[in-house]
């Protein structure tokens, strides 16, 4: 149902087990199509708040995605979106 992506050049120091466990043991990310480490809401001061081609503000979250859990359904809009450029 879901892949994890692991990113083996990215410098991390969250916890592993921590994140593995919250994926397996929370009901409200059962369903989630993204599960990050520190996800949040960034305010307009944040660098790359403006760096978006569809969101509203209010949609904009944050996230670490050195390591990752994508649902299948995001997994294949991303390699969709690729494939088209």
């Amino acid at each position: 149902q879901h892949v994890w992506i692991l990113q083996h050049d990215v410098g991390w120091t969250g916890q592993l087990p921590a994140i593995l466990a919250a994926a397996g043991s929370t009901p409200q990310l059962a369903g989630a199509d993204l599960v990050c480490d520190g996800p949040g809401y960034p305010g307009e001061g944040w660098v790359h708040f403006q760096e978006r081609n569809h969101l509203d503000g209010s949609e904009v979250r944050t996230c670490l995605l050195p390591v990752m859990r994508l649902s299948r359904r995001l997994f294949h809009l991303l390699v969709v979106g690729l494939g088209e450029g």
